[in-house]
């Protein structure tokens, strides 16, 4: 099916499923064979079923070293599904509420910080901006982009000001306005 060429698929079977689909080893919806969708999912679980070959990676790579043993620990049972209330003890006080961090200090210059919605990770990258160009004594810039709407640009101030202020989940990751301070560390997730 792929050609006589050796394919490797990786992939971990705890993540989410596809969006508005099932993972290929999923039962298969018989109920849509007569459709082309159905039938392009009947065919990925007959692909599925053709592989012959599976290594299990049991090691974990990225957080090694005794000083990460605990957190370790915790992820493989968030993994399976099996934490004990300990480890919910361990992160409700990673929970930026109950910690209240300083983003200019130490351990939060660099903390990777798992939000579940986009309007709060915007927040929060505002914020750490912010108190970076304080900590720093530097200034922020603002960028703003600029709306076009059938190929004109926008200039009502009220359309604008509202444009500028949706989170990027209601824009398809694209901000109205973005803070820089000149030295900070900036991470582009799209292209």
């Amino acid at each position: 099916p792929f050609g006589g060429i050796n394919i490797v698929f990786a992939g971990d079977f705890a993540q989410l499923p596809p969006v508005g689909q099932r993972g290929l080893h999923c039962k298969v919806n018989t109920y849509t064979a007569t459709t082309t969708k159905g039938q392009k999912a009947m065919f990925g679980k007959l692909l599925w079923l053709s592989i012959s070959t599976i290594v299990l990676l049991k090691i974990v790579m990225r957080q090694t070293g005794d000083h990460n043993a605990c957190f370790v620990e915790v992820l493989g049972r968030l993994h399976t599904g099996t934490c004990s209330d300990e480890d919910f003890e361990l992160l409700s006080m990673r929970i930026i509420s109950t910690v209240r961090p300083t983003w200019h200090l130490g351990e939060w210059l660099d903390a990777p910080v798992i939000t579940s919605t986009n309007e709060v990770k915007d927040i929060i990258n505002e914020c750490a901006t912010l108190a970076y160009a304080q900590y720093t004594h530097r200034a922020v810039h603002w960028y703003y982009c600029f709306d076009k709407h059938n190929g004109h640009e926008i200039h009502s101030p009220d359309l604008r000001r509202h444009l500028n202020g949706l989170h990027s989940g209601s824009t398809s990751q694209r901000l109205g306005r973005i803070p820089l301070v000149i030295g900070m560390l900036v991470m582009i997730g799209q292209n």
